[in-house]
C-alpha cells in the first residue's frame, strides 16, 4: 500500500518507519480487534467479487505482504506477484511468505516492470489513495491484467472523511478516499468497465473492541440496504475488465480539454482532430505491433473509453 516513486518523500518514510518499529503495518502486525475484523471482512468481500482460483495474480501496492499472503491462502491462484515501492515493507514480505508461491518486488506501482498481458488478474487494496496519480497505477493495471479488483476506502462514508482530517495516524499517513463515481470514471476514461461493484465491511481500522462487536451484527444489514450501504460502509470494491474499445498497444491516454490524447508506440506521424466519434488505426498482420505511432484528437463523450 505504497506510494509510487513521485509521491512525496516523506509518506514513503513514514510507512518505512512502521516497519522498521513494528516489523509491519500497525493495521496488519499485532492489530487491534477493529483492524483484524474489518481486514477479514475485507479480504471475504473481494473473494465473493473475484474468482482467483488458478490464476496469475499480481498484488499492486503489497507492502508488507499480509494481504497478498491471506489472498494467496485463501483465493488459490497458481501464484502471486507483490510489487510495492517501500523496500523495507518488501524485507517483511519476502520474510512472511514462507514456501507460497509468491514474489515480492521493489516497484515503482505506477510504472511497473512486466510485460502487457503477464497476469490474469490485478489487485489494488488500499493503495490508489497513496499515490500521487492513480490513474496511472489502473492504467499499469489493465495493461498486465484483463481483470482488475481494486479496494478503496469509501469516498461516500462521512465518518471517514471526519477521520481523515483529525485523526492522527490519517494526517500522518496522508490518508484519504474518493468518491465511488470518480473511481468508475476514472477506470472509463482509460479504457476499462466496471463490471461489478459493491461496498463493504461496516468496522473502523481503530476502534474499542465492545463497539467492533455491535457494528459487527449489524454490518451484514447495512450492506444490503442501499444508500445506508454508500454512506455506512468503510470501503468500495469494484472488478474492472478492458472493454472494446480498449487498445493493447495503448502507451497514453490523457485528457485535453474535451478531447482525448491516444498515443501509441513506433514511428512518429500524426494526424489531424478527427470532428466524431472514431479513430483509425492501420493493422499489420503482426497485430497490436501493426499500431504505428499516432497523436489523434477525438471528441470524448460519456461511454467511449
Amino acid at each position: 500500500m505504497m506510494p509510487e516513486q513521485n509521491n512525496k518523500k516523506s509518506v514513503i518514510d513514514v510507512f518505512n518507519r512502521d516497519i522498521v518499529t513494528s516489523a509491519g503495518y500497525k493495521y496488519t502486525t499485532n492489530a487491534p480487534l477493529s483492524s483484524r475484523m474489518a481486514n477479514l471482512r475485507n479480504t471475504e468481500a473481494t473473494l465473493e467479487c473475484v474468482d482467483f482460483s488458478g490464476k496469475r495474480v499480481i498484488d499492486i501496492g503489497c507492502g508488507d505482504g499480509t494481504y497478498t499472503i491471506e489472498l494467496f491462502d485463501r483465493g488459490k491462484p497458481e501464484y502471486v506477484y507483490g510489487a510495492d515501492l517501500a523496500n523495507e515493507a518488501i524485507k517483511i514480505a519476502q520474510q512472511k511468505k514462507g514456501n507460497r508461491k509468491i514474489f515480492f518486488e521493489v516497484q515503482n506501482v505506477g510504472s511497473l516492470s512486466y510485460a502487457s498481458d503477464s497476469f490474469d488478474i490485478a489487485h489494488i487494496r488500499g493503495a490508489l489513495h497513496h499515490v500521487d496519480k492513480p490513474v496511472d497505477v489502473l492504467r499499469e493495471a489493465l495493461r498486465i491484467a484483463e481483470t482488475v479488483v481494486v479496494v478503496e476506502p469509501n469516498g461516500y462514508n462521512p465518518v471517514l472523511k471526519l477521520l481523515e482530517k483529525f485523526s492522527k495516524y490519517h494526517i500522518e499517513h496522508k490518508e484519504k478516499s474518493y468518491a465511488p463515481i470518480t473511481l468508475r470514471h476514472w477506470i472509463s476514461n482509460i479504457g476499462g468497465k466496471v463490471c461489478a461493484r459493491r461496498f463493504a465491511g461496516l468496522v473502523p481500522f481503530f476502534c474499542p473492541d465492545w463497539l467492533v462487536k455491535i457494528l459487527k451484527l449489524i454490518e451484514p444489514f447495512v450492506e444490503r440496504i442501499p444508500l445506508i450501504n454508500a454512506l455506512g460502509c468503510s470501503v468500495y470494491i469494484f472488478v474492472a475488465k478492458r472493454d472494446k474499445t480498449y487498445l493493447p498497444g495503448l502507451n497514453r491516454l490523457n485528457r485535453d480539454s474535451d478531447h482525448l490524447l491516444v498515443s501509441c508506440t513506433r514511428r512518429k506521424n500524426t494526424m489531424q482532430a478527427v470532428p466524431k466519434l472514431s479513430l483509425t488505426l492501420p493493422l499489420s498482420p503482426k497485430g497490436e505491433r501493426g499500431f504505428c505511432n499516432y497523436l489523434s484528437y477525438f471528441p470524448l463523450r460519456e461511454g467511449i473509453l
